[in-house]
């Protein structure tokens, strides 16, 4: 086990001693996990607040992670597994697909269904039915994974544009075109737009009703990462020298001028976590800076961490009151917001 260093109000931090590639919380938010990249998942109890290590994929890389709604948690490795680790730390193999990396997943708002891609394939799996679905085969190799708000569509990037599945009804999928490889899907919060990035530093906006499409070109970097405001008012994307907001659906009539604050001098923009609960998200840069952007006023302030080792990973709990913080070095933060803005 590995104990907690207090930094401050609310914020706690730990050294996992392996590269967190991402993280999660539990359905109730009574825990914390992340992905690491020597093949261990680190669970943080926030009541107990020392880490305990489970090997699901020792040998090789924990690419991808997801709360189960039972409890316990389902990660995928460049092993080709996707396995299920008890709350006790029993390890068991779900699926096998010999040869991919399952790095892409998704989860659905209520946690009840999961997707992973598995190349061009994905498999969707109903966690309280335990069933598996697959969808398939795609254009190109499977990059980026969303559900609809309501969960009952996921969006599939990849060559070529995205593939919208109807998981009610699965036949051929809806195919909207966008040249050149996508990734990044994100709806918004109404589930009336969906965005996903491009290779050539570019995002596109989709109007769902319309099909109408609108690019944000010229961006400064690829946009590896996409996100929402509470509201459903603004996307932000990594990739930036700031907390770039770009107004929707007001770009589909005229051309948008984004809100940018918090500008950072040398340093982009390498997670983002956007908070389902209230207006705020959270920002974590090459240089180590984790900000958390308060997306009504336009303002942010950073949060007490050592800016040594670039930002992996970022993530909100469900109620919104948690962040989890991955750095490259190893290290990993938990910002616990109740706390912090009680005592000042």
């Amino acid at each position: 086990m590995t104990a907690a260093r207090e930094l401050g109000s609310g914020m706690l931090e730990w050294d996992l001693g392996a590269y967190p590639e991402r993280a999660a919380f539990s359905a109730d938010s009574a825990e914390m996990a992340f992905a690491l990249g020597d093949g261990r998942i680190a669970v943080i109890d926030l009541d107990g607040l020392e880490a305990r290590f489970r090997a699901p994929h020792e040998g090789g890389s924990c690419m991808s992670l997801a709360a189960h709604p039972k409890g316990g948690w389902l990660s995928g490795g460049d092993d080709g597994r996707l396995v299920y680790t008890s709350p006790a730390g029993e390890c068991t193999v779900v699926h096998e697909v010999p040869g991919h990396w399952l790095e892409v997943m998704a989860v659905s708002q209520d946690g009840g269904t999961l997707a992973v891609a598995a190349g061009r394939t994905v498999l969707v799996f109903d966690l309280g039915l335990g069933s598996m679905t697959e969808y398939g085969p795609h254009q190109g190799n499977v990059s980026g994974l969303a559900f609809s708000p309501a969960g009952g569509i996921l969006a599939a990037t990849h060559v070529g544009g995205v593939s919208l599945w109807d998981l009610d009804e699965p036949s051929e999928p809806i195919f909207l075109e966008l040249r050149g490889l996508n990734l990044a899907p994100a709806f918004s919060p109404d589930g009336n737009f969906l965005t996903c990035g491009h290779q050539e530093n570019a995002i596109h906006v989709v109007d769902l009703a319309s099909r109408k499409v609108f690019q944000l070109g010229g961006l400064p970097a690829k946009p590896g990462q996409l996100g929402w405001s509470l509201d459903g008012r603004y996307l932000l994307h990594t990739g930036t020298r700031a907390v770039v907001c770009w107004p929707v659906p007001e770009c589909f009539s005229q051309n948008p001028e984004p809100v940018a604050f918090a500008v950072q001098e040398e340093a982009r923009m390498t997670a983002l976590a956007a908070n389902t609960r209230i207006p705020f998200a959270a920002a974590g840069f090459g240089d180590g800076t984790v900000l958390l952007a308060e997306l009504k006023r336009f303002t942010a302030f950073p949060l007490g961490l050592d800016p040594v080792s670039p930002v992996s990973c970022l993530c909100w709990s469900g109620a919104g009151l948690h962040l989890a913080c991955g750095m490259e070095d190893g290290r990993a933060a938990l910002l616990d917001l109740g706390k912090m803005l009680s005592e000042g």
